[in-house]
């Protein structure tokens, strides 16, 4: 017997258009009416991750922001073993970097974020981190968006 299944969300469960697949839904469905508790996994926030999981029917136990937010079922305590503030400073780096260059970041639901900064793709990953070679923030580049992460 399956103690649960965890699956990504972002380019798994969706398409390259982030809609979400229908198959998908009904297979999580059937998974959480045979018993098998099934835990969604993404680069986004809880907020976002709650109400999909209300849609879907699922007991509300994610995993966010990359790991660094996670919680078990709707009524828990939400877990933040990452820093922010690290990740903030580390953001203001990059910031600053790409603007002398001419370019501007567009964050992503700062005001919904407890552990990572997430912004969009619009300058490279690589040069990135290499900005903030010396920080103890790595970069994770998902493919729909760059998230700063504490790396303890």
């Amino acid at each position: 017997m399956l103690k649960a299944i965890v699956t990504d969300l972002d380019g798994t469960l969706t398409d390259e258009r982030r809609r979400i697949s229908t198959a998908a839904i009904e297979a999580i469905r059937d998974l959480v009416d045979a018993g098998v508790p099934v835990v969604i996994a993404s680069g986004n926030t809880v907020c976002s991750l709650d109400i999909l999981c209300k849609m879907i029917g699922t007991d509300g136990t994610v995993i966010c922001e990359n790991g660094g937010v996670y919680r078990f079922r709707f009524d828990g305590q939400i877990q933040i073993p990452g820093r922010q503030p690290i990740c903030w400073d580390a953001y203001h780096r990059i910031e600053e970097h790409f603007a002398a260059k001419g370019e501007r970041l567009t964050l992503y639901s700062p005001e919904n974020r407890f552990a990572d900064v997430a912004f969009a793709r619009s300058v490279d990953p690589a040069e990135t981190a290499e900005v903030i070679a010396d920080m103890p923030v790595r970069v994770i580049d998902t493919g729909f968006a760059i998230h700063l992460q504490y790396e303890g």
